[in-house]
């Protein structure tokens, strides 16, 4: 970077710059070039991961912590596979938010305390080492997102399609569960009867006796259809606002006596929108999609291992992630 120095004018611009001025502008140019040379420092500190260089993805190199003894540990390998797979999606998308990976951590600090690595390598199922780690971890995470995004695309007319089969005409309902038919039938026969409601049993199921056992009593709220069990489906569309089903209602689970009491067509808005998409999308987020969108990423990029070893054993990974399994 070039620094130019204006000319300075006026009566005293052609006199010599005093020697305390000398020594004086000495001393700022030696502070400031401590403070650029402090700041480089830490800055480097913080922008390069700890550990030894494994591998380099395209321009960006990996460190990984306790190299030596990773190849030999279970699963060390999957480790190693997740931080590639982590640079090859930080290199094609928009970052992502890391205040969810923050509340998260600090959740888990809070909850297992001096234990949190320990437990997060139970559960992440290969050598966690820092913290760094479950970052990494929870940003592949999020970063697959968008690539699912990216190679599975819903179309607005499937959208549209999704939203008429089974949000835009919804019913509102509670329903009482019980498993013992005859007991179930003197629930319904009560209400019949004007003794209760199905809300009044919501509300307070000893209001049906002791002798009764209820599996459960709830408000479901509103649902359109293929949310249900079929049966059960059928039979709170069937009815009207306001009314109770005259019969009880079989399924797997007991038997059902439902009351409708209202009905809703949800605009599809960006929330519901985002709702239906993540529906569609959800069947398709598969491991094998996940390895076959990977794998097109990874044909494009330049991975470079320092150690052999890690390469052959990444390798032999990739193989039997790929291969499919009957």
């Amino acid at each position: 970077m070039k620094t130019h120095l204006k000319q300075a004018s006026g009566p005293n611009s052609h006199k010599p710059v005093q020697s305390q001025s000398k020594k004086t502008i000495a001393i700022i140019t030696a502070a400031v070039a401590i403070v650029v040379v402090a700041v480089f420092i830490i800055g480097a500190m913080i922008e390069q991961p700890s550990g030894e260089a494994v591998v380099t993805v395209n321009d960006t190199t990996i460190k990984i912590e306790n190299t030596n003894t990773l190849l030999d540990a279970e699963k060390g390998i999957n480790k190693v596979s997740d931080k590639i797979d982590l640079a090859l999606l930080k290199a094609r998308y928009a970052k992502v938010n890391t205040s969810s990976i923050n509340s998260t951590i600090d959740n888990f600090k809070s909850t297992y305390g001096n234990d949190y690595l320990t437990t997060a390598e139970q559960i992440i199922g290969y050598p966690i080492t820092n913290e760094q780690d479950i970052r990494d971890y929870l940003a592949l995470s999020l970063y697959t997102e968008q690539l699912f995004n990216e190679f599975l695309p819903i179309t607005e007319e499937q959208i549209q399609a999704k939203y008429a089969e089974g949000y835009e005409n919804q019913v509102c309902a509670r329903h009482i569960l019980i498993e013992d038919q005859t007991q179930a039938q003197t629930v319904l026969d009560a209400i019949s009867a004007g003794e209760y409601s199905v809300e009044d049993v919501v509300a307070d199921k000893s209001i049906v006796g002791e002798e009764i056992t209820i599996k459960e009593a709830s408000d479901l709220s509103c649902f359109g259809k293929g949310k249900m069990v079929a049966p059960f489906e059928e039979a709170a569309f069937a009815l009207e606002i306001g009314k109770t089903s005259s019969e009880l209602v079989q399924t797997d689970f007991g038997y059902h006596i439902i009351n409708v009491y209202d009905t809703k067509n949800p605009e599809l808005d960006e929330t519901l929108t985002q709702t239906i998409t993540d529906e569609l999308r959800s069947a398709d987020k598969t491991q094998a999609n996940y390895t076959k969108f990977m794998s097109e990423l990874r044909n494009e990029a330049t991975i470079v291992f320092t150690d052999e070893a890690f390469k052959t054993a990444y390798d032999e990974y990739l193989v039997n992630l790929e291969t499919p399994t009957e």
